[in-house]
């Protein structure tokens, strides 16, 4: 069903293209499309590699949400198990968390500069809150008496926090991670287009600019193929990591 859905989608594109309701500008037919990425993927964009704009892209994005993982999960395990912690840190990541990563990122550009540093520090930010908070929850949330069973085995804390905390926080970290991507991966794309000179977000932003609908749609496919393959990655883990789920 999921490839039949493709197809009609395809062949819709296909039929209002040919069909001249709408300019090749708006909305070039596919074949077009084949033929300028065939152009992009071989010879980049404006004097730019287009697998070397995806490569920067993908560095930050790691970066980025790999930064937010760490320190999310970190500080989620210390919030949940400590009131004094949490109590400290809470409002602080209540105060930004509706806030849109942009809405701070000229003020991280105006003491980061514009290189790579604050690109760095907006998707964090970005991507920084769901990931912390469903560890405090799952943390606040372990059963105490599986703690004390490991206390009174000789487990040294950081053997509970290895063995009993942190597998049980796993489920809900690994969620956290899943929406945090999604937030970290389109605020790298607005980023990208406010303050970059490479990137997939820049590329589709400069094509934009010049009425370049073919590589501005191409960009966009990738981003959402991109999307989807990191989507179906989380899932995976998740499965794999946490297969006690679900089951008495």
């Amino acid at each position: 069903m999921s490839v039949v859905s493709v197809v009609t989608g395809l062949c819709a594109w296909a039929a209002i293209a040919s069909s001249g309701l709408l300019s090749k500008i708006l909305l070039p037919p596919p074949s077009e499309m084949w033929r300028v990425a065939g152009i992009l993927f071989s010879q980049g964009y404006a004097g730019v590699s287009f697998w070397t704009n995806y490569g920067v892209s993908l560095l930050r994005l790691a970066e980025g949400f790999g930064l937010a993982v760490v320190i999310g999960t970190t500080l989620g395990i210390a919030m949940g198990r400590n009131r004094v912690i949490s109590n400290l840190i809470y409002p602080l990541i209540e105060v930004y968390r509706p806030l849109p990563a942009l809405a701070y990122f000229t003020l991280l550009v105006l003491a980061l500069g514009t290189g790579e540093a604050s690109k760095i520090a907006v998707l964090t930010l970005g991507g920084l809150p769901p990931v912390l908070l469903a560890t405090r929850e799952a943390a606040a949330t372990v059963r105490q008496d599986r703690v004390e069973a490991a206390r009174s085995m000789g487990l040294s804390p950081i053997r509970i926090l290895m063995i009993v905390i942190l597998p049980s926080c796993l489920p809900e970290i690994i969620t956290g991670a899943r929406i945090g991507f999604g937030l970290c991966f389109t605020t790298l794309v607005a980023a990208e287009m406010i303050a970059a000179n490479s990137g997939l977000g820049w590329m589709t932003y400069q094509a934009g600019q010049y009425a370049e609908s073919s590589v501005l749609v191409i960009g966009l496919i990738v981003m959402g193929f991109t999307g989807i393959v990191a989507d179906l990655g989380f899932r995976l883990l998740y499965r794999r990591l946490t297969p006690w789920v679900g089951k008495a």
